[in-house]
């Protein structure tokens, strides 16, 4: 049974959830489509990342804010501002993309904790940029992707503060259920 502390910090957190949704809408519109277009172009990690509820503003947002120049070695970087002051945030996409879809196979053997970590620290050979851009440069079609997933963005709109509480109560309840030991 809860008491009334539990359901004063369960009401604290729910309000700091939703108020963290309010800022930065055009960074959370992308992190929607950036969540569609994985389960899109990489469908069995899109997979797995619903199968342990995560979502791009656990990995992503600083991608998108910084260009990726805050967690990146700045050879890597440097390059990717080049083409981003050339053709715009679509290389944010793309190499995001293309990072994930190099590191699937690791990622996907991952349970939560691990992947969180994992998706804040890629391995050093994923952050050549001889290696990632090439990656990146021929996802094809790209903005005709986005645009279909901005056809999403009404719903977006109405549902991501729903989605991000929903999964906030699911992972509190597994957590509940099985306690680390």
């Amino acid at each position: 049974m809860k008491t009334s502390t539990d359901c004063i910090e369960d009401l604290e957190i729910t309000n700091l959830l939703i108020r963290s949704n309010v800022g930065l809408p055009l960074v959370q519109q992308y992190l929607f489509q950036l969540e569609s277009l994985v389960k899109e172009l990489i469908p069995k990690l899109g997979e797995h990342f619903t199968q342990e509820m995560i979502n791009p503003s656990m990995y992503a947002s600083q991608w998108f804010i910084t260009v990726f120049s805050y967690s990146f070695p700045f050879p890597l970087a440097l390059r990717i501002w080049d083409v981003f002051l050339s053709e715009g945030v679509k290389i944010v996409f793309k190499v995001g993309l293309a990072l994930l879809k190099y590191c699937q196979d690791e990622l996907v053997k991952l349970p939560f904790e691990k992947l969180i970590h994992a998706l804040k620290t890629f391995p050093e050979d994923a952050m050549n940029p001889d290696t990632l851009l090439p990656l990146a440069y021929p996802i094809k079609n790209f903005p005709e992707l986005i645009n279909n997933c901005g056809v999403l963005n009404a719903m977006f709109i109405l549902r991501h503060p729903l989605i991000l509480l929903s999964n906030f109560w699911e992972r509190r309840r597994r957590y509940m259920s099985h306690p680390p030991l």
